[in-house]
């Protein structure tokens, strides 16, 4: 039996350590008790740096306990959510799945996660270019509409002017008309 669970654990080190993802572990007062490579290549320190170190060491102006208060929830119901990890004057991002287990007789949380950083990255770049592009519509939209009103004001006016030009003409026809009826009354008397 000790030599079964000596090989169960040492496959569990393995797949715990040869991991591509980020494996985060911290105990309940949010303190980082066990790290494999990929998270500590990710927030660019040795396992030795990251042990003992707690969530408000990596937060973004928050305190251990904002931290710890904003995500302890998440963690019993296993819920992906995303962290953001200060390292030095940069911000990286990791999706993490996390759920709490007995672990070393304690109860601990365990984050499985993926560097979502560059993807976070770009979709703001592709939010900034769609704002952008939606203004240039926009403006250009206003600029086509103040355009079209402009040509529909002139054609107004030079129908207005028309129907103007028309109605002297045919006041003109009509004074002719009556004028040539008077002469037609006064010969015919």
């Amino acid at each position: 039996r000790t030599e079964a669970l000596g090989e169960s654990e040492e496959r569990y080190r393995t797949l715990f350590d040869e991991t591509v993802n980020p494996v985060l572990v911290i105990n309940t007062d949010g303190v980082y008790i066990d790290a494999n490579a990929a998270s500590c290549r990710l927030l660019e320190c040795t396992r030795e740096e990251l042990l003992g170190k707690d969530l408000g060491d990596f937060g973004s102006g928050d305190t251990h306990d904002q931290r710890f208060d904003r995500y302890m929830p998440h963690w019993d119901s296993g819920e992906t959510l995303e962290m953001e990890f200060c390292i030095g004057n940069k911000v990286k991002t990791i999706e993490l799945t996390a759920s709490s287990a007995r672990w070393q007789d304690q109860r601990v949380i365990f984050g499985v996660g993926a560097d979502v950083t560059d993807r976070k990255r770009l979709e703001r770049e592709a939010l900034k270019i769609a704002e952008t592009e939606q203004r240039q519509i926009g403006q250009e939209l206003r600029t086509k509409l103040v355009q079209a009103l402009g040509d529909a004001a002139t054609a107004g006016a030079e129908l207005a002017a028309g129907l103007k030009e028309q109605e002297s003409d045919r006041a003109a026809q009509a004074e002719n008309l009556s004028a040539r009826l008077t002469q037609l009354i006064d010969q015919a008397e």
